[in-house]
């Protein structure tokens, strides 16, 4: 797996490559959901106490898969045991090699979609 565009979150990755998806979370409160993917299934889908999940990329060059994420901080969670901002982080893994963790901070609700395209 290959970082294309962090901005965008946009990703190369193999035919058949198995992409793993990580959601930790810094305090209590709040919650992600994780959407659909297009073109793929999840197996198993990725969730936000901690239970990473994934999906195999097409066989077939051309080939897109995306998902999106919805971050919840809302009721206010309580900070993290550090003191820090209250986060969500999500580590995106490449079975071929690659990965890109991400920071997602509050408040509110916030959305990020990752899109991925077989080389």
């Amino acid at each position: 797996m290959v970082v294309k565009d962090k901005v965008n979150l946009l990703f190369d990755v193999a035919p058949a490559e198995r992409i793993t998806i990580q959601i930790t979370k810094s305090g209590a409160g709040g919650a992600a959901k994780v959407g659909d993917l297009t073109n793929a299934t999840w197996a198993p889908k990725p969730d936000d106490n901690g239970t990473s999940g994934g999906f195999a990329a097409p066989a077939a060059a051309g080939s897109t898969v995306s998902f999106g994420i919805l971050f919840n901080f809302i009721p206010a969670p309580a900070p993290p045991a550090s003191g820090g901002p209250d986060t969500f982080s999500v580590t995106i893994s490449g079975s071929n090699g690659g990965s890109f963790p991400q920071l997602i901070f509050g408040p509110g609700f916030t959305t990020r979609t990752y899109s991925f395209t077989v080389v």
